[in-house]
């Protein structure tokens, strides 16, 4: 028979295992969403990849700590609520945590996939232009 102690210690190390790993899941997810909608660069495609994975995993971390401390600190109700569904539902209020979690880390990186392949799409676009045919363009005045 197992301890009591071990199991729930193996418990809590397995939510904080998942917890730790929610940016990376929602930058994942938010580089899918972002390939369905901006193809990677023929020719680099593996570059690509793991550039767009690497700018929603950064932006996961840098928008979603503090958009969780914002929602904490402007809707504490949000986090009660959703234990009440919890308890309705008969979920533990940990996996509901971890899902308001992932919810805003996925949030989060999708800015950051599609920030880094529109800059990187229009960098390409302006290579081997001089920086008044860039103004122009920028201006709307280049050609089309």
């Amino acid at each position: 028979m197992t301890e009591p102690a071990s199991t729930a210690g193996g418990a809590f190390a397995g939510y904080k295992l998942f917890l730790f790993s929610l940016p990376f899941i929602g930058a994942v997810l938010a580089f899918w969403l972002g390939i369905r909608f901006v193809p990677l660069k023929k020719g680099a495609e593996w570059k690509d990849a793991v550039d767009r994975l690497t700018a929603g995993a950064i932006s996961s971390f840098v928008l979603g700590v503090p958009t969780l401390i914002f929602l904490a600190r402007q809707w504490p109700g949000i986090f009660g609520a959703m234990n009440d569904l919890a308890a309705a539902a008969s979920i533990s209020t940990h996996a509901v945590t971890l899902l308001v979690y992932g919810t805003v880390f996925l949030l989060c990186a999708l800015p950051g996939t599609w920030l880094f392949a529109a800059v990187f799409g229009w960098l390409r676009k302006t290579e081997g232009k001089d920086l008044g045919e860039i103004v122009q363009d920028l201006r709307g005045k280049g050609e089309r």
